[in-house]
């Protein structure tokens, strides 16, 4: 696991405008290149060959809206998607674990069959996964 780049995120999430990141879509840009540019510099391509590995990417929830996320991913399973932390314009980051707890009812439900893409490309990754990508 990447805890070097998790512990990144954390760091860099502290000096985030998490409200901009919603409002403005060159903000949004900005913070979701600066956190693949980290994971890129930190791993190179050598995360294909981790077992396990949070890669940053894009989610889309069913009411079309997208958010930067950070993904756990299982390298040697597929890229099977465990689970997304999003940075939520008005939560900071926000577990996917936590969604219920944190998330209004109808945020919520629109987050339950969300959809997301990867920054970078999987050489192991599942035919089976492309129903959950756009």
């Amino acid at each position: 696991m990447n805890d070097e780049y998790l512990d990144y995120i954390e760091d860099y999430a502290r000096k985030v405008d998490f409200k901009k990141i919603g409002e403005n879509p060159f903000y949004f840009e900005k913070v979701y290149r600066d956190i693949s540019m980290k994971f890129e510099d930190l791993y190179g391509v050598s995360y294909n060959e981790m077992d396990e590995v949070y890669i940053p990417g894009t989610l889309l929830n069913a009411d079309n809206k997208k958010f930067i996320a950070i993904f756990f991913i299982g390298v040697r399973n597929g890229g099977i998607n465990y689970r997304a932390i999003i940075f939520h314009p008005k939560y900071g980051l926000v577990d996917e674990d936590d969604f219920q707890d944190v998330l209004s009812e109808e945020e919520y439900l629109s987050m339950i069959h969300y959809k997301y893409r990867l920054c970078v490309k999987l050489l192991n990754d599942s035919p089976g996964n492309m129903f959950k990508k756009y």
